[in-house]
């Protein structure tokens, strides 16, 4: 609403100004009006104090300046043809120039907010990335901490298992990003051979043969650390 009020009150103003400059209200002086008014018009619709949009993104902003340069060159090249150039009743030249400029500068925001999007687009997929990263890691730490509560390190058999845990969370960490992004079943996987290692850690204290609980935590661990290699390596 603010946005149409400052227009108005512009616009008004720009009309008494031109009608106070021309003596005659020739077409030249419509021109002049209607140029200056649209100039007004681009000009006051991208401004964050006028505006509902918020200029944030690269394709608002791009877009934007592009506009307002449109809109200064057409009061430019109008004022100056007025001034300068103009001859009698023939007043083509200044139509041309304003085709011309309006081509152009529509060939520029086409480019422009085709750029945009496809940058906008990619910064989705990388923000998705970032969340499918950060819940991972979240997830690994998570582990990492259940797994010290159950394994005490008070034998040189759990130090050394979490010594190998530890080895294998850092490479589950070290997958990139992009890889996880792209195998949503890749961590699925992950977590799972982590549940049975898991699994195994709270079966350790209650089992009847230990050494055998002991001896599948290894085997588990050795698996899930080829398994992540093969993971970085072929992915």
């Amino acid at each position: 609403m603010k946005t149409i009020i400052t227009f108005l009150v512009a616009a008004a103003c720009t009309v008494l100004l031109y009608h106070l400059t021309f003596e005659e209200h020739s077409e030249l002086f419509y021109v002049n009006v209607i140029a200056t008014c649209v100039a007004e018009a681009i000009l006051l619709s991208g401004l964050p104090l006028f505006s509902n949009d918020k200029l944030l993104t690269f394709k608002h902003a791009a877009s934007w300046t592009v506009l307002n340069l449109f809109a200064i060159l057409l009061f430019a090249w109008t004022l100056l043809y007025t001034l300068v150039i103009a001859n009698g009743e023939n007043i083509n030249t200044l139509y041309v120039g304003q085709l011309l400029l309006g081509i152009v500068f529509a060939i520029l925001l086409g480019v422009t907010e085709v750029g945009g999007s496809a940058m906008k687009q990619q910064e989705e997929v990388l923000q998705t990335t970032i969340k499918t990263k950060k819940r991972a890691l979240l997830s690994v730490e998570s582990y990492w901490l259940d797994a010290k509560d159950s394994l005490s390190g008070s034998s040189d058999w759990e130090d050394d298992t979490l010594r190998l845990l530890r080895l294998v969370l850092d490479k589950v960490k070290s997958i990139p990003a992009e890889k996880l992004e792209r195998n949503s079943d890749v961590m699925s996987g992950i977590q799972g051979k982590l549940d049975e290692i898991q699994s195994l850690i709270d079966d350790l204290s209650s089992s009847e043969s230990p050494e055998k609980v002991q001896q599948s935590i290894q085997k588990k661990l050795n698996s899930l650390k080829n398994y992540v290699v093969t993971i970085k390596a072929t992915i």
